[in-house]
């Protein structure tokens, strides 16, 4: 998944680090369709066109990523970010 820098800075504000934002959106995908289902490789504003209730409803699933992220790998879906310029 990438992640400009300006949906990251509108998205979190700067209070959740990106690899946060971006387990919170995994988990968001999970809870919503099998992984066989989400592509490889896109950037995490195609989640708000499948998925328009995204932008309100990460919020929740951001809560439980510093807990997430402290216990270990989830699974082969651990995601990787981009910060390029927007």
């Amino acid at each position: 998944m990438t992640l400009s820098r300006p949906d990251y800075e509108r998205l979190t504000a700067g209070r959740h680090t990106p690899e946060q934002f971006i387990d919170a959106a995994f988990r968001f995908l999970l809870d919503r369709e099998p992984k066989e289902a989400i592509l490889r490789r896109f950037d995490m504003r195609v989640i708000a066109i499948y998925f328009p209730e995204f932008e309100h409803a990460w919020l929740t699933y951001l809560a439980g990523s510093e807990r997430a992220l402290g216990g270990g790998s989830r699974d082969s879906l651990r995601p990787t970010w981009d910060m390029g310029q927007d």
